[in-house]
């Protein structure tokens, strides 16, 4: 790779790594203000409703949001042709995005059980047009990082400001959806911004435009990601179905912190969809190359991650949500695990299959793991609630993660890597004394937190000084 190549990879890891630490940063602040005055119960209907509103999301997307990354980021360079792309995608997004709102306005009115959350579903519906229509896809494929950076920064610190001044009491739940709803689908009219600026929205006669043949591989990745969410949503849904508010409340709560130590590992491999999906079809070596330095990337930082979650799940979930959240300690280390395996997983499904074109693959893996946590959600959470769907959700991913592993093996010549895993569980150790000493010598939750924090990774890079370089090395 040719060093100006590595070098626009690397400024984009860089924005797309700060705008996932701004991700990361504003549900830690939002979710922490709010646990604090809001009830378990509130939080728990608040999430219910966006989980359920969720799927209607994913149908208006329609699988648009991988095909169009994969595709448009082959036609970018070639504005004519990327137009008529652009409104043919569009075009369909329309159609999937009028269907969903239809069924989901039926369904809400005629389930009986959702008729308690109507006003927190109708305010979350919003999300089903605007981020169905949002175009996300467009900026990823022409690599504007910095410009998301900057939108992301812009929004979310409005939002924050918005939960500050106006949620303050218990019965400000509604509200708080509402601005959720801000931060989740706000980004799609900066999107539609840069659209116009870019003149990206050209007229192009119906006869020219091709729309068939958009239609197999967008379905076929609308049933992967169908899958997927099925599984990563449905322990929500089943558990507000089958328990109540304050068991959806608890491990929300709980799921939510493996969860972003994973959205800051995905940044990375999110930067380099595009140019994967372009050096598969020119040059294989690189290719190849890439995806090995994700995986040792991946190795690194899931390890002494996962490590830290369980050793320090007390204080992270009291400073995260506060002591209303007690119940959440347990359950939040049986999901650490999730740290290891989602990783792996996304990469060789996001990053390998679908540059590949082997999005039956995906839906394959994505399957397995939707049967075996429908499966273990349905027997677990009626005795152990939260603690058995996030059982069932550690089961199902790794489940997909073995399915990865063993077609990958055929696809690629993957690196021997479990020498690297030996020596990140070795220097992870560190971590484990570091933890125990902690609780020994400080009292204070957070200053015991902050410091275990700091320390542990300071300790850690020092002991992987030779992977850190291996792994910066983009050449």
């Amino acid at each position: 790779m040719e060093r100006s190549e590595a070098g626009i990879i690397k400024k984009n890891i860089l924005f797309n790594i700060c705008r996932t630490l701004m991700n990361v940063a504003y549900p830690v602040v939002t979710f922490s203000y709010a646990a604090r005055i809001l009830t378990v119960d509130d939080m728990g209907s608040v999430m219910f409703s966006r989980n359920y509103v969720s799927y209607f999301l994913l149908l208006a997307l329609l699988g648009v949001s991988y095909y169009g990354v994969r595709e448009g980021a082959r036609l970018a360079k070639d504005r004519v042709r990327f137009q008529k792309f652009f409104l043919e995608i569009n075009m369909i997004n329309i159609v999937a995005t009028i269907c969903a709102s239809m069924i989901f306005f039926v369904s809400i009115f005629v389930v009986d059980k959702l008729y308690g959350y109507r006003i927190l579903l109708l305010i979350s519906s919003v999300g089903i047009l605007l981020s169905g229509l949002g175009n996300e896809w467009v900026l990823i494929s022409f690599e504007e990082y910095r410009y998301l950076a900057i939108r992301t920064l812009l929004i979310q610190l409005a939002c924050i400001a918005l939960i500050v001044f106006f949620v303050r009491s218990q019965e400000d739940y509604v509200i708080y959806c509402a601005i959720l709803l801000l931060s989740s689908s706000g980004p799609a009219l900066f999107n539609w911004a840069f659209l116009i600026k870019n003149k990206l929205l050209h007229k192009v006669p119906l006869h020219e435009l091709e729309i068939k043949k958009h239609l197999k591989p967008i379905f076929v990745l609308f049933a992967m990601l169908a899958s997927i969410d099925l599984y990563t949503m449905l322990d929500t849904t089943m558990l507000g179905f089958i328990k109540s508010d304050y068991e959806v409340g608890i491990y929300n709560a709980a799921i939510k912190i493996p969860r972003l130590a994973n959205s800051v590992i995905a940044s990375v491999g999110a930067v380099l969809v595009p140019r994967l999906s372009y050096y598969y079809d020119v040059d294989k070596e690189h290719f190849q190359r890439l995806i090995d330095k994700a995986q040792n990337f991946i190795i690194f930082i899931t390890v002494p991650a996962c490590v830290g979650i369980v050793m320090m799940a007390k204080e992270i979930v009291l400073v995260f949500a506060g002591d209303q959240y007690e119940s959440a300690f347990l359950t939040t280390r049986l999901l650490a695990p999730l740290t290891l395996i989602i990783p792996i997983s996304v990469l060789f499904n996001n990053q390998v299959f679908i540059p590949m074109r082997k999005e039956m693959l995906v839906l394959k893996s994505t399957c397995v793991g939707a049967a075996v946590n429908l499966i273990l959600n349905g027997l677990l959470i009626p005795s152990f609630a939260e603690n058995g769907a996030a059982i069932a959700s550690v089961a199902a991913e790794l489940s997909v993660m073995m399915v990865c592993v063993y077609h990958v093996k055929k696809e690629l010549n993957t690196q021997v890597v479990w020498k690297k895993y030996l020596w990140a569980v070795i220097t992870s150790v560190s971590i484990v004394l570091v933890c125990l000493l902690t609780e020994k010598i400080i009292d204070n939750t957070y200053l015991r937190l902050g410091f275990a924090v700091i320390t542990c990774g300071c300790v850690y890079v020092l002991l992987n000084v030779k992977t850190i370089k291996q792994i910066m090395d983009l050449r």
